[in-house]
Protein backbone atom coordinates (compact mmCIF):
# COMPACT_ATOMS: atom_id res chain seq x y z
CA UNK A 1 0.00 0.00 0.00
CA UNK A 2 1.16 3.32 -0.72
CA UNK A 3 1.46 5.54 2.37
CA UNK A 4 3.66 8.58 3.10
CA UNK A 5 4.85 6.07 6.18
CA UNK A 6 6.13 3.45 3.85
CA UNK A 7 7.85 5.59 1.78
CA UNK A 8 9.14 7.47 4.84
CA UNK A 9 11.02 4.04 5.70
CA UNK A 10 12.40 3.70 2.92
CA UNK A 11 14.13 7.53 2.63
CA UNK A 12 16.64 7.26 4.97
CA UNK A 13 19.27 8.66 2.57
CA UNK A 14 20.56 12.22 3.03
CA UNK A 15 18.31 15.16 1.51
CA UNK A 16 19.61 16.04 -2.30
CA UNK A 17 21.44 19.24 -2.29
CA UNK A 18 18.42 21.86 -2.95
CA UNK A 19 16.63 20.20 -0.11
CA UNK A 20 19.55 21.53 1.85
CA UNK A 21 19.44 24.71 0.64
CA UNK A 22 15.85 24.84 0.25
CA UNK A 23 15.51 24.33 3.81
CA UNK A 24 18.67 27.20 4.66
CA UNK A 25 17.40 29.84 2.71
CA UNK A 26 13.82 29.50 1.42
CA UNK A 27 10.18 30.60 3.83
CA UNK A 28 8.64 28.88 1.11
CA UNK A 29 7.97 25.18 2.54
CA UNK A 30 4.99 26.11 4.23
CA UNK A 31 3.30 27.08 1.23
CA UNK A 32 4.75 24.18 -1.14
CA UNK A 33 3.21 22.19 1.70
CA UNK A 34 -0.23 23.55 1.52
CA UNK A 35 0.20 22.97 -2.52
CA UNK A 36 0.67 19.57 -1.65
CA UNK A 37 -1.80 18.62 0.32
CA UNK A 38 -4.47 20.81 -1.89
CA UNK A 39 -3.37 18.81 -4.54
CA UNK A 40 -3.46 15.16 -2.00
CA UNK A 41 -7.43 16.30 -1.56
CA UNK A 42 -8.35 16.52 -5.44
CA UNK A 43 -6.35 13.70 -5.95
CA UNK A 44 -8.93 12.05 -3.17
CA UNK A 45 -11.98 13.09 -4.25
CA UNK A 46 -11.08 12.47 -7.93
CA UNK A 47 -10.71 8.80 -7.19
CA UNK A 48 -13.70 8.64 -4.96
CA UNK A 49 -15.44 10.03 -7.70
CA UNK A 50 -14.47 7.23 -10.37
CA UNK A 51 -14.93 4.58 -7.70
CA UNK A 52 -18.16 5.14 -6.37
CA UNK A 53 -19.43 6.36 -10.23
CA UNK A 54 -22.61 8.07 -8.80
CA UNK A 55 -22.03 11.52 -10.34
CA UNK A 56 -22.07 10.54 -13.72
CA UNK A 57 -21.18 14.39 -15.00
CA UNK A 58 -18.47 14.40 -12.45
CA UNK A 59 -17.35 10.81 -14.25
CA UNK A 60 -17.25 11.76 -17.33
CA UNK A 61 -15.29 15.30 -16.31
CA UNK A 62 -12.93 13.36 -14.94
CA UNK A 63 -12.75 10.83 -18.38
CA UNK A 64 -12.40 14.38 -19.98
CA UNK A 65 -8.90 15.11 -18.15
CA UNK A 66 -7.05 12.62 -18.05
CA UNK A 67 -8.64 12.20 -21.92
CA UNK A 68 -9.66 8.31 -21.90
CA UNK A 69 -12.78 6.67 -21.00
CA UNK A 70 -10.60 3.33 -19.20
CA UNK A 71 -11.13 3.92 -15.30
CA UNK A 72 -8.48 1.76 -14.75
CA UNK A 73 -5.74 3.48 -16.16
CA UNK A 74 -7.59 6.80 -14.59
CA UNK A 75 -7.00 5.16 -11.01
CA UNK A 76 -3.59 4.17 -12.03
CA UNK A 77 -2.25 7.42 -12.52
CA UNK A 78 -4.27 9.16 -9.46
CA UNK A 79 -2.57 6.53 -7.47
CA UNK A 80 0.51 6.98 -8.56
CA UNK A 81 0.05 10.59 -8.06
CA UNK A 82 -0.98 10.50 -4.48
CA UNK A 83 2.13 8.09 -3.99
CA UNK A 84 4.55 10.81 -4.91
CA UNK A 85 2.41 13.37 -2.92
CA UNK A 86 2.39 11.69 0.11
CA UNK A 87 5.93 11.12 -0.19
CA UNK A 88 6.84 14.87 -0.88
CA UNK A 89 4.53 15.52 2.11
CA UNK A 90 7.14 13.55 4.45
CA UNK A 91 10.26 15.59 2.52
CA UNK A 92 8.64 19.24 2.92
CA UNK A 93 7.64 18.59 6.54
CA UNK A 94 11.18 17.41 7.30
CA UNK A 95 12.38 20.64 5.50
CA UNK A 96 10.05 22.72 7.53
CA UNK A 97 11.22 21.57 10.82
CA UNK A 98 14.55 23.26 9.91
CA UNK A 99 13.11 26.62 8.31
CA UNK A 100 12.70 28.95 11.06
CA UNK A 101 9.64 29.66 11.88
CA UNK A 102 7.41 32.72 10.64
CA UNK A 103 4.23 34.65 11.64
CA UNK A 104 1.27 32.35 11.08
CA UNK A 105 -0.98 33.91 8.10
CA UNK A 106 -4.36 34.77 9.66
CA UNK A 107 -6.00 33.02 6.60
CA UNK A 108 -7.30 30.26 8.41
CA UNK A 109 -7.53 28.02 5.12
CA UNK A 110 -3.79 27.72 5.53
CA UNK A 111 -4.09 25.84 8.69
CA UNK A 112 -5.05 22.82 7.26
CA UNK A 113 -5.12 18.68 8.71
CA UNK A 114 -2.78 16.71 7.28
CA UNK A 115 -3.97 14.94 4.40
CA UNK A 116 -3.92 11.31 4.19
CA UNK A 117 -2.96 9.72 1.19
CA UNK A 118 -6.11 7.51 -0.63
CA UNK A 119 -5.98 4.04 0.05
CA UNK A 120 -5.57 2.84 -3.69
CA UNK A 121 -5.18 -0.20 -5.18
CA UNK A 122 -1.61 -0.07 -6.36
CA UNK A 123 -0.98 -3.20 -8.91
CA UNK A 124 1.62 -2.81 -11.38
CA UNK A 125 2.95 0.85 -10.17
CA UNK A 126 6.36 1.67 -8.58
CA UNK A 127 7.13 0.10 -5.67
CA UNK A 128 7.43 2.49 -2.14
CA UNK A 129 10.57 2.01 -2.31
CA UNK A 130 11.36 3.12 -6.12
CA UNK A 131 9.22 6.17 -5.28
CA UNK A 132 11.47 6.82 -2.32
CA UNK A 133 14.43 6.94 -4.64
CA UNK A 134 12.72 9.15 -7.13
CA UNK A 135 12.16 12.05 -4.41
CA UNK A 136 15.53 11.36 -3.46
CA UNK A 137 17.03 11.96 -6.90
CA UNK A 138 14.75 14.82 -8.02
CA UNK A 139 14.35 18.56 -7.28
CA UNK A 140 10.82 19.18 -5.20
CA UNK A 141 9.54 20.99 -8.40
CA UNK A 142 10.00 18.39 -10.44
CA UNK A 143 8.25 16.00 -8.48
CA UNK A 144 5.54 18.63 -7.92
CA UNK A 145 5.15 19.09 -11.73
CA UNK A 146 5.32 15.03 -12.07
CA UNK A 147 2.06 15.12 -9.72
CA UNK A 148 0.06 17.87 -11.23
CA UNK A 149 0.73 15.90 -14.90
CA UNK A 150 -0.27 12.48 -13.19
CA UNK A 151 -3.51 14.17 -11.79
CA UNK A 152 -4.41 15.87 -15.19
CA UNK A 153 -3.70 19.64 -13.63
CA UNK A 154 -4.61 22.29 -16.19
CA UNK A 155 -4.05 25.59 -16.70
CA UNK A 156 -7.68 26.14 -16.21
CA UNK A 157 -7.70 24.74 -12.71
CA UNK A 158 -7.32 27.06 -9.26
CA UNK A 159 -4.72 24.65 -8.15
CA UNK A 160 -2.34 25.33 -11.49
CA UNK A 161 -1.79 28.95 -10.10
CA UNK A 162 -1.24 27.42 -6.96
CA UNK A 163 1.36 25.15 -8.00
CA UNK A 164 3.32 27.07 -10.70
CA UNK A 165 5.57 29.09 -8.63
CA UNK A 166 6.63 26.38 -6.33
CA UNK A 167 7.50 24.56 -9.22
CA UNK A 168 9.93 27.03 -11.10
CA UNK A 169 11.37 28.14 -7.58
CA UNK A 170 12.28 24.30 -6.59
CA UNK A 171 13.68 23.61 -10.18
CA UNK A 172 10.80 22.09 -12.08
CA UNK A 173 9.08 22.93 -15.41
CA UNK A 174 5.31 23.65 -15.36
CA UNK A 175 3.64 20.30 -17.47
CA UNK A 176 2.29 22.32 -20.40
CA UNK A 177 1.41 19.91 -22.79
CA UNK A 178 4.09 19.34 -25.70
CA UNK A 179 3.11 19.64 -29.35
CA UNK A 180 2.81 15.62 -29.66
CA UNK A 181 0.84 15.08 -26.78
CA UNK A 182 -1.80 17.87 -27.62
CA UNK A 183 -1.49 15.67 -31.17
CA UNK A 184 -2.79 12.93 -29.01
CA UNK A 185 -5.73 14.52 -27.02
CA UNK A 186 -7.00 15.56 -30.16
CA UNK A 187 -6.73 12.61 -31.43
CA UNK A 188 -8.70 10.75 -28.19
CA UNK A 189 -11.82 13.21 -28.47
CA UNK A 190 -13.86 11.18 -31.37
CA UNK A 191 -13.46 7.82 -28.50
CA UNK A 192 -14.37 9.80 -25.94
CA UNK A 193 -17.15 10.76 -27.83
CA UNK A 194 -18.50 7.56 -27.76
CA UNK A 195 -19.16 7.72 -24.34
CA UNK A 196 -23.00 9.44 -23.73
CA UNK A 197 -21.83 11.06 -20.93
CA UNK A 198 -18.87 12.65 -22.19
CA UNK A 199 -19.99 13.53 -25.23
CA UNK A 200 -22.70 15.34 -23.32
CA UNK A 201 -19.98 17.47 -21.26
CA UNK A 202 -18.45 18.04 -24.54
CA UNK A 203 -21.64 20.00 -26.15
CA UNK A 204 -22.07 21.61 -22.73
CA UNK A 205 -18.15 23.33 -22.97
CA UNK A 206 -18.47 23.56 -26.81
CA UNK A 207 -22.01 25.53 -26.93
CA UNK A 208 -20.76 28.56 -27.53
CA UNK A 209 -19.47 27.35 -31.43
CA UNK A 210 -20.83 24.01 -32.08
CA UNK A 211 -23.21 24.11 -34.93
CA UNK A 212 -27.11 24.24 -34.14
CA UNK A 213 -28.83 20.71 -32.85
CA UNK A 214 -29.65 18.40 -35.91
CA UNK A 215 -27.23 20.59 -37.90
CA UNK A 216 -24.83 18.03 -38.42
CA UNK A 217 -22.10 16.22 -35.80
CA UNK A 218 -19.67 17.87 -33.51
CA UNK A 219 -16.56 18.92 -34.58
CA UNK A 220 -14.71 16.56 -32.01
CA UNK A 221 -16.16 13.47 -34.03
CA UNK A 222 -16.24 14.65 -37.82
CA UNK A 223 -13.08 14.23 -38.60
CA UNK A 224 -9.12 14.11 -38.33
CA UNK A 225 -7.94 17.74 -37.60
CA UNK A 226 -4.90 17.07 -39.97
CA UNK A 227 -7.35 16.03 -42.85
CA UNK A 228 -8.99 19.44 -42.29
CA UNK A 229 -5.98 21.39 -42.06
CA UNK A 230 -4.82 20.41 -45.55
CA UNK A 231 -8.32 20.91 -47.25
CA UNK A 232 -8.04 24.42 -45.63
CA UNK A 233 -5.08 25.42 -47.08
Amino acid sequence: MFTAAAIATQDDADDPDQDRRAAGASGHIAGVLLVVRTLIDFGRQMLATVRNGGDRSAVAGIKLRFKTLDIAAIVARITQALALAAGLETRLEKLAARVPSVPESDDSSERRPRARAAQAANDGLPSAAAIAQRLRQRPIGVVLAEICRELGIQPSDPIWQEAFLPILRYGGRPPFPTEAESERRWAAYPVLSTDPDVRAELERFSADYMPPSGAGPPWFAVEDRSEATTRGR
